[in-house]
């Protein structure tokens, strides 16, 4: 449900910035929501005046507007955190900005895919991962990179629900279906 929660304001969200009026766009937008994000990570004081029940409404707007004089962010995304914390969504600001991610990447065309691998790929082999899995899917792709150690050595990436699986363990265990059969 926090899912689904969580794709509806970023939906709403990526509607209102598609309009223009806001004179901000996605990335940017994004951007200012990780650094609210960051702030709220960092500050158990803040996150827990935000999420208790306790504190009156008119206390959370005051503090939200603080910070976002502070940090510096746009009034549409300073609105929008206002909502977020008057609906007592607060909790899923993590999810709705990777929600607004994948929205706006899907409204660009942009294919996202999700890339395992035993150790820290450097930025060559990321280039060139890229530009294969672009190949591959027939248009841009945006990776998220994770480490897995138990994958012994290669990688594993998920696009959609498509799994390419060139892991050391994943060609263990072909080898050894094919051993048995």
């Amino acid at each position: 449900m926090a899912l689904a929660v969580a794709n509806q304001y970023a939906q709403a969200l990526a509607d209102v910035l598609a309009d223009g009026e806001s004179g901000l766009d996605g990335p940017e937008a994004v951007a200012q929501l990780q650094a609210f994000e960051h702030l709220l990570s960092e500050s158990r004081e803040l996150w827990n005046v935000l999420l208790s029940p306790a504190v009156g409404a008119s206390d959370k707007q005051a503090v939200v507007h603080r910070f976002a004089d502070a940090l510096g962010l746009a009034p549409v995304v300073r609105n929008f955190l206002l909502v977020v914390v008057h609906r007592r969504r607060i909790g899923l600001l993590g999810e709705i900005r990777e929600a607004l991610e994948e929205v706006l990447d899907a409204r660009a065309g942009i294919i996202r895919a999700h890339v395992r691998s035993w150790n820290e790929l450097d930025a060559a082999l990321r280039a060139r991962l890229t530009t294969s899995l672009s190949a591959v899917a027939g248009s841009r792709v945006r990776c998220r990179y994770e480490i897995d150690r138990s994958l012994l050595g290669g990688v594993v990436v998920r696009i959609g629900s498509t799994v390419y699986d060139g892991s050391v363990r994943g060609r263990l265990e072909a080898l050894h279906e094919r051993l048995v059969k």
